[in-house]
């Protein structure tokens, strides 16, 4: 089959839900695809907050490697350990409504399944709050010395949807890492179990109290457990692998939490303007002996700038807030590849507001991509032409008879075309028809497949 690709236009496809006031939504969608492109980043959203007002939601590329299904606002992505702010929120908002709940109680006095014996018995829940409990986490053993990994496994965890009783009975049977309030040791097994001094302090179940104090008076629609699955990326040797995700229930209170973008930047202008809480800085106590971590957010020496960041095994989110600042600015991410770099975006969309970064300044514009199938690679070439890049090489391999490409891509303007896939008297007429339309040919490539001969070339206009 005679197949080619030609890219001409520099138009610019993203999903907005919001109109722009200040900053112009192509100063913001600059940055994002910029960074998108240089960190092989597949589909991500993108949430502003200011001012007290939800000033920008957008959706950026596409949930697959095909560029099918683009990425909007209304897209549920995962929050990972955002979800610990959230159950924070919800933790202190219950402090300071009932009496006989605080953050100074053992976890002992709301949870009857916890041992209530040993150290594990000395537990409060701002040791819970700030990772200074001594509970374990998945396989790091820092600040773990001689701990066993908890067996986390779909089994020890038979519903669907989150138990709070089933999410402790994971790892209550581990030792502690250390005694409760003497070090820091960062879990999302302590938060299950500041799930469950919820459920015990309130009355009702944990999904319940989310729902009641903090997603239905906030309007947050699309928040829900992420009981299904969820496909994602991991970039190995600059080649892209996509990961699904399964069922992260039932660590709900820890990094089991899932939203479109427009809710999670709900919840950030809710903690900038301090609806949730009558004290939202408590988020960000300092805790001493911790590394700039208060109860489920971290912060900076002056607090200036607080935040959280979530991660599955095939995705990122980021919550980062300037309280301080004289807009209540609030950035907020949601990406579908664990390989990004989050903060790096934040921080390059917080140049825009003020914040004086001085952000990174790149001076080779150079992408290489690799391990593409053949429509895949002419998925990613159309959405590399369309924010600013032509390819100046390619390099076909054949395995099992399907092609795949690596490519180099330049910054710049101007027409590229590409043939493929065709044999070498097809490549001569083509060949000569595009050097009659003012292109010249940059790189040929000769492959084999099923012991038939093959011929693709890359061009250029001739004005670049």
């Amino acid at each position: 089959m005679v197949r080619h690709v030609a890219i001409t236009s520099l138009c610019l496809i993203v999903f907005a839900s919001l109109p722009l006031r200040a900053q112009t939504a192509a100063q913001i969608d600059a940055v994002v695809l910029d960074e998108m492109a240089r960190q092989n980043i597949v589909g991500m959203a993108v949430g502003i907050v200011k001012n007290g007002e939800i000033y920008y939601t957008r959706g950026y590329g596409h949930t697959d490697l095909s560029r099918t299904i683009p990425v909007t606002a209304d897209t549920v992505l995962r929050w990972g350990s955002i979800s610990k702010t959230l159950t924070a929120v919800a933790t202190l908002k219950l402090d300071e409504e009932n009496p006989n709940f605080s953050v100074n109680d053992r976890v002992t006095k709301h949870v009857s399944y916890w041992p209530a014996h040993g150290n594990k018995a000395n537990i409060r829940i701002k040791h819970l709050l700030s990772n200074r409990s001594g509970i374990t986490h998945y396989l790091n053993k820092k600040n773990c010395p001689g701990n066993s990994t908890p067996d986390y496994s779909k089994n020890k965890h038979p519903s669907n949807t989150y138990n709070a009783e089933q999410a402790v009975a994971v790892f209550s049977d581990q030792k502690l890492c250390f005694d409760p309030g003497s070090g820091y040791k960062y879990s999302t097994f302590g938060f299950s179990l500041l799930g469950s001094a919820i459920e015990g302090g309130a009355g009702t179940s944990y999904v319940d109290w989310i729902n009641d104090k903090i997603k239905t008076p906030m309007d947050m629609l699309s928040l829900r457990q992420a009981t299904g699955t969820q496909t994602g990326y991991d970039l190995k040797r600059h080649i892209l692998k996509e990961i699904t995700s399964g069922n992260a229930a039932w660590k709900l209170p820890g990094g089991g939490w899932e939203s479109n973008i427009r809710d999670l930047a709900k919840f950030a202008n809710a903690l900038l303007q301090g609806s949730l809480l009558k004290d939202t800085s408590r988020l960000w106590t300092t805790v001493p002996g911790n590394p700039g971590y208060g109860y489920a957010m971290f912060h900076t020496p002056d607090k200036y700038e607080v935040g959280n960041g979530g991660m599955h095994n095939n995705s990122r989110a980021l919550l980062y807030l300037y309280p301080e600042s004289a807009e209540r600015l609030g950035i907020v991410l949601l990406i579908n590849g664990i390989h990004s770099k989050p903060m790096r975006i934040s921080h390059r969309l917080a140049d825009l507001f003020g914040q004086h970064y001085g952000g990174r300044r790149f001076r080779n514009d150079i992408l290489l991509r690799r391990g593409y199938s053949d429509d895949n690679f002419v998925a990613e070439w159309k959405f590399l032409r369309r924010i600013g890049y032509y390819a100046d090489n390619i390099e076909p391999f054949v395995i099992n008879g399907e092609v795949y490409w690596d490519a180099i891509f330049r910054n710049g303007p101007g027409g590229n075309v590409m043939l493929r896939n065709l044999d070498y008297t097809s490549f001569n007429i083509k060949r000569k028809e595009l050097f009659e339309k003012g292109y010249h040919l940059v790189d040929i490539e000769p492959y084999v497949v099923n012991g038939k001969h093959q011929w693709a070339g890359l061009f250029r206009s001739r004005e670049f």
